[in-house]
């Protein structure tokens, strides 16, 4: 079918950017007019969603939908909100004719066609509290290896660097936290990652912290999606 796509960013403000890059270098355009017609839409007035899910903050859901609704108007047929923690609001998402794409499911269903069963969740406090990704897991039968406090807050802090423009703070902050990769997966047993926030994707690209583990990043996997659609038209 044809594919129009719509991203939704401002979430912050380098994940709707990321994920149209990413889209067009997975897309392997031989010239401009191969390429997936987009509309990106960085919304940054979208209240913080971590804030809004543990301490009672604005909630970001009109504002979402106002982003939704533009991005219908503008006829795309394909939609991604492009945060993880947001799809905690998955179900109250407004769309009229628009294919929603739920990053969340998409990514849980591809580990599952992958034979995994316990992967590390990385993502915000918002995302590990709220258990966005825990409905999905025990749909597909796999259980989710968390974080302890003290490992969780170095990766929001690694993520609040990104979202402040210091991205090099960032992945510093975390080699020198996540020194042992191997360590790390011995103490938790995990036998994947999910990269679950957009400023985690970012930050490694196309390349992973955990070389002889598995991991998975929501981006890559959605884009591929996407591409096979537009493939098929």
């Amino acid at each position: 079918m044809f594919v129009k796509l719509g991203i939704l960013g401002g979430m912050g403000a380098i994940a709707g950017l990321y994920f149209n890059q990413r889209l067009i270098e997975k897309t392997f355009a031989k010239n401009d007019l191969e390429n997936i017609e987009t509309i990106l839409y960085t919304k940054p007035d979208i209240p913080d969603r971590t804030c809004a899910i543990l301490n009672n903050g604005i909630s970001p859901l009109t504002k979402i939908n106002e982003g939704i609704k533009s991005l219908e108007e503008q006829g795309c047929t394909h939609i991604v909100i492009a945060c993880n923690t947001a799809h905690h609001f998955f179900d109250e998402f407004i769309v009229k004719k628009a294919n929603l794409i739920n990053i969340v499911n998409e990514t849980v269903k591809y580990l599952k066609s992958k034979g995994l069963k316990k992967p590390l969740l990385l993502g915000t406090n918002g995302t590990f509290q709220a258990g966005v990704y825990d409905k999905y897991c025990q749909k597909f039968d796999i259980s989710l290896i968390k974080l302890t406090k003290q490992n969780q807050e170095i990766i929001m802090k690694a993520i609040y660097s990104v979202k402040a423009g210091k991205s090099f703070e960032a992945i510093n902050f975390f080699y020198k936290s996540f020194l042992n990769s191997e360590k790390l997966q011995k103490k938790y047993g995990f036998d994947s990652v999910i990269y679950a926030c957009t400023e985690i994707s970012y930050i490694f690209g196309k390349d992973s912290f955990f070389e002889k583990i598995p991991s998975f990043d929501p981006i890559e996997i959605v884009c591929q999606q996407i591409i096979d659609i537009h493939n098929k038209s």
